[in-house]
């Protein structure tokens, strides 16, 4: 799982920064969900965004993006391990030269209640700034004009309560699925990440051997990798799905028949 900051802290360290920093222009535009659309209690919506360089220095692949998400009058929290966040990081992975862009995406849903049943209209924003990396290489986003972006979405009422009091939200992780299971001659593998990443599989028989080692390139959303195994016996193996950016290696079997 990606880890999560908050911004706050990690703007105290940005300011605190007294190395040499490589200075970058970051623009962020929100690209769903559209203008005009309702958003209700706990159903989920699609939530995509992209950043771009401006700027004619580099973003360095060791780099990593923080974002936060307000709507209206509120930040979106998330809760990880007991403790509750309000920022999120997404790793860059590539070189991002000048007007390079970089997509995200998530399945989002927003926990609240309203007062009253009337529908209202809030502002669902994207502020997005380069993480400060530690040490002598640190990078730091000197125009920040740009950075926020936000599209007008309708609230849904919801009068199951007296005010807002909770206005969370929770995220899709990653996810792989393998089929068909068993496998006569090709290995589909389903992969849905809810950002740009790249992706390594790896088939190995029971006694840990890698019989198959594919790479596939930075994607975010789902994607479907084919997996050639007409040149395998039949028999069980394991395969293991290394998302970068996550911690997670998705670990399963599978059985291949003539």
């Amino acid at each position: 799982m990606k880890k999560l900051f908050t911004l706050v802290a990690i703007m105290c360290s940005l300011a605190l920064s007294s190395n040499a920093q490589r200075l970058v222009d970051i623009q962020t535009f929100v690209t769903s969900p559209s203008a005009g659309t309702t958003i209700q209690n706990s159903t989920s919506f699609n939530l995509s965004f992209y950043v771009k360089n401006l700027s004619t220095v580099a973003l360095k692949p060791t780099d990593s993006i923080i974002y936060q998400i307000t709507w209206g009058p509120y930040i979106i929290t998330t809760t990880s391990g007991g403790v509750t966040y309000s920022a999120y990081i997404i790793p860059v992975g590539k070189t991002m030269n000048q007007n390079d862009t970089l997509r995200h995406s998530r399945s989002l849903s927003i926990a609240y209640t309203t007062p009253n049943n009337i529908d209202s209209t809030f502002d669902l924003c994207i502020t997005a700034l380069p993480a400060p990396n530690r040490g002598t290489d640190s990078v730091k986003d000197n125009i920040t004009t740009n950075n926020k972006s936000c599209v007008s979405t309708i609230r849904k009422a919801n009068n199951t309560g007296t005010g807002i009091f909770s206005m969370s939200a929770s995220d899709a992780q990653s996810q792989v699925s393998l089929f068909p299971n068993p496998v006569q001659s090709t290995a589909n593998f389903s992969v849905l990440t809810n950002y740009e990443a790249a992706v390594t599989i790896n088939v190995m028989d029971l006694s840990g051997r890698t019989v198959i080692r594919q790479n596939e390139a930075r994607k975010s959303g789902a994607r479907t990798v084919n997996i050639d195994t007409k040149h395998l016996n039949a028999g069980t193996y394991l395969y293991h799905v290394t998302i970068e950016g996550s911690e997670e290696v998705k670990t399963g079997k599978m059985v291949i028949i003539k």
